[in-house]
């Protein structure tokens, strides 16, 4: 409640290992819950989407992804009532890891899937349905650097998954985007980490890791 008292707690999955890592209270006020499962379907990891009431009881699961590792990473209802997610998957695509776009009925049901990258390691961890419709994505890269480092990856989609554009952004360290949102001017501010590599005092190795804020338009400029 509103004094962080317990109101109800409870547990999904089977017998191998679930993960969490995200969540959104839904307009009918349930939660719907993503992230990882390897109980089901065979597979590696795949992504799991769970639906709960708002006392927190069970309505339905869905597991999605091929034979090798998904995850779902960030999960939000849109205007019409459809669940999207995006995490990874390493089962479709055209590289190691793929920017994962995947959009549900109000049952789970799959509507349509997408993938996004190159032939590295691309991976979504947040989206935000846009202004007018279509997605927005941010997540990181390294497929596009030619110094072979990871960069912020954002990416913007029409209502149907379809890309508009896409862009990366970094220096010569490792950037994550971890979280992404529309501004009022109608373009995007992104925020997540920079890491980068220097000598200490004691002349050692050690990796400094900042906060990455980044602001753009409506184009990803």
């Amino acid at each position: 409640n509103e004094k962080g008292d317990t109101l109800w707690s409870n547990h999904f999955g089977g017998y191998g290992i679930e993960e969490g890592r995200a969540v959104c209270e839904t307009y009918d006020g349930g939660f719907i819950v993503t992230g990882a499962t390897n109980s089901f379907d065979g597979g590696d990891y795949d992504v799991y989407l769970i639906k709960v009431n708002k006392d927190g009881k069970l309505l339905w699961t869905q597991t999605f992804g091929g034979t090798g590792n998904e995850q779902g990473m960030s999960v939000i209802e849109t205007e019409d009532s459809s669940y999207a997610i995006t995490g990874y998957t390493e089962s479709y695509g055209t590289g190691r890891l793929d920017v994962y776009l995947v959009v549900t009925d109000i049952l789970g049901n799959m509507k349509w899937s997408k993938t996004f990258g190159g032939v590295y390691d691309d991976s979504g961890a947040s989206l935000q349905e846009t202004a007018g419709g279509g997605f927005i994505i941010t997540g990181h890269s390294n497929s596009f650097d030619n110094n072979m480092g990871m960069e912020v990856f954002l990416i913007r989609t029409d209502d149907n998954g379809e890309e508009l554009w896409s862009k990366t952004y970094g220096q010569k360290s490792d950037e994550f985007g971890n979280s992404v949102c529309q501004s009022k001017d109608g373009g995007f501010v992104v925020t997540g980490n920079s890491i980068t590599t220097q000598t200490n005092g004691k002349n050692e190795i050690e990796k400094v890791k900042q906060i990455y804020f980044l602001k753009t338009d409506g184009k990803g400029n």
